[in-house]
């Protein structure tokens, strides 16, 4: 879970939805309106990548792995950063954890603020 709010980039594209359909899924499939299914989403994410110069060696998965190492680098709490990532024998069990939005909402808020130093500084 995260706090969409902590976001600009999720927020505009958010806005762009009407008010009206921001209930339930908002990425689905102009077909079916429906969620994507899985490998129905790597195809187009891929088919994107590649229209937009994207090298093949970079997957959909790496933004991920760039956001963990953001956090590291910005001083979010090593515990809430595992949290946010869903990583550790714990992870199903934390996706339930209502604690669990708080720890992924001070991760975007540490990245949030390191991005801001590194423009004023």
């Amino acid at each position: 879970m995260a706090d969409l709010k902590l976001s600009a980039f999720a927020m505009a594209e958010l806005m762009r939805v009407p008010a009206e359909r921001r209930i339930g899924p908002v990425i689905v499939s102009e077909v079916t309106g429906l969620p994507y299914q899985r490998n129905t989403f790597r195809r187009l994410w891929r088919q994107i990548a590649r229209e937009a110069g994207i090298p093949d060696e970079v997957q959909n998965r790496d933004a991920r792995a760039g956001g963990i190492t953001e956090a590291y680098t910005a001083g979010a709490v090593p515990d809430h950063i595992r949290s946010a990532a869903t990583h550790g024998d714990m992870a199903i069990n934390q996706s339930y954890d209502r604690e669990s939005m708080d720890k992924a909402t001070s991760v975007q808020r540490a990245r949030l603020a390191h991005r801001a130093s590194k423009r004023t500084g």
